[in-house]
């Protein structure tokens, strides 16, 4: 295994009502393609959430668009149950794409990682509330990359190592 993100801290934001509860993400810097593209402008990126309890990776159009992919055409599945963060139901579109991580190399030389999604990604359909949400990457595509995680909750750092080659 190759170390490709070392020691990232989590991201801690206390509620602004009540200084006692804070929220603690793991946020990782990710490009979204067609899945027969890689990434053309290395630079351009957006922040996912690591959410081991969920399956799939989760988007809404802006998303999709800031990468010029049109999130209601192209290859898809059909409709999943989605549970947004803030405990509303949704339904969810799936769609093909290739997710690229980003590692944290100090001297930027590492290429993205493709994480290619078996399922595809879930489009959740945009409402007020979505235009101040992160996108959410589940464990499975994770795993099915066969990237090995190390959450260090002591420290509050998150690392991942990638396989040597890719399958």
């Amino acid at each position: 295994m190759t170390p490709f993100i070392s020691e990232q801290p989590f991201t801690v934001e206390f509620d602004h009502q009540d200084p006692t509860i804070r929220r603690v993400e793991i946020r990782l810097r990710v490009a979204i393609t067609e899945p027969w593209s890689s990434p053309s402008d290395l630079s351009a990126s957006i922040e996912f959430v690591l959410d081991t309890g969920t399956d799939y990776a989760e988007v809404f159009p802006q998303h999709l668009n800031a990468f010029g992919i049109d999130p209601n055409t192209g290859p898809s599945g059909g409709w999943v149950d989605v549970l947004l963060i803030n405990g509303k139901k949704t339904e969810g579109r799936m769609r093909d794409a290739t997710l690229w991580l980003f590692g944290n190399s100090s001297d930027g030389e590492i290429d993205p990682y493709p994480i290619e999604l078996s399922r595809g990604l879930v489009v959740i359909p945009k409402d007020d509330n979505s235009i101040n949400l992160l996108p959410v990457l589940g464990m499975n595509p994770l795993i099915d990359a066969g990237l090995r995680i190390e959450l260090d909750a002591e420290r509050q750092k998150f690392s991942a190592w990638i396989p040597l080659k890719k399958h």
